[in-house]
């Protein structure tokens, strides 16, 4: 049995809570609420998230997840950056079909602005292709990615992926290959950050 007259704390009423701000290019929402002992501690933490939670427009948002970090705390609202754009698994595994064939494409790009990203794009055919028409749609991907990469700083590329614009580029020219039931960047990871001189000079 504990010893009379000693108080245990309440570690909850110790904690201070933190709102967390989504960035700028998704309007600067707050997205949640976090406990923290010290405020401080909190920076590098990531938050996750759906298209859905920010923009509520449609269930499809639902399946597009956000990973925020933690980069600053500003009069009690944590500041965030994006850490990972993701499609989740389950939507990805339903549009699997019988005798069609998927097309996956990853590379490591650097943004105009610095960034050093991991990018994953995947198209899903109406039928099943060889190798050379796959070889094909892959260096389609590779083309629209990388040009993006050059033009874009990483928010726009985050934003151009999130909103289906690379998608929609990358579903026009593989159905001059074969017939496409579906294409989409499918995962972002941020690997590096953008660089401070660059970022001002994509800005200007």
């Amino acid at each position: 049995m504990p010893k009379k007259g000693i108080k245990v704390k309440d570690k909850w009423k110790e904690k201070t809570w933190i709102s967390v701000e989504a960035p700028a290019i998704f309007g600067n929402k707050i997205v949640a609420s976090i406990p923290v002992t010290n405020v401080e501690n909190a920076i590098g933490r990531c938050v996750e998230t759906t298209l859905f939670d920010i923009l509520g427009e449609n269930e499809e948002q639902y399946a597009i997840k956000l990973k925020f970090q933690i980069r600053e705390i500003v009069g009690g609202v944590a500041k965030t950056e994006v850490k990972q754009y993701e499609l989740a698994r389950e939507t990805l595994k339903s549009l699997i079909r019988k005798g069609t064939s998927i097309v996956d494409f990853y590379k490591n790009l650097e943004t105009k602005d610095k960034a050093k990203i991991r990018i994953f794009a995947i198209v899903y055919t109406s039928s099943r292709i060889n190798t050379s028409k796959k070889k094909a749609i892959r260096k389609i991907m590779d083309e629209i990615i990388s040009r993006k990469a050059e033009k874009l700083s990483f928010d726009q590329l985050v934003l151009e992926s999130v909103l289906g614009k690379i998608a929609s580029e990358i579903l026009t020219e593989a159905k001059k290959i074969t017939k496409i039931r579906y294409a989409n960047v499918r995962k972002i990871k941020v690997l590096s950050y953008p660089l401070k001189e660059a970022l001002a000079s994509s800005l200007s």
